[in-house]
């Protein structure tokens, strides 16, 4: 869901001709960034319970 927030026109910002950012108020982040983050504390979260 977070991926998608790209696309949409008032929360998506156009940098350097690609559309990456989403602006929240003046914070600005790139979605994938925060899933790389998620996904490895999801595969550590899984290998630790076995």
């Amino acid at each position: 869901m977070i991926l998608v927030m790209v696309l949409i026109p008032s929360v998506g910002v156009e940098r350097n001709y690609s559309q990456r950012w989403v602006r929240i108020g003046s914070f600005m982040f790139q979605p994938s960034e925060v899933v790389k983050l998620g996904m490895i504390l999801y595969f550590v979260a899984m290998y630790a319970k076995k």
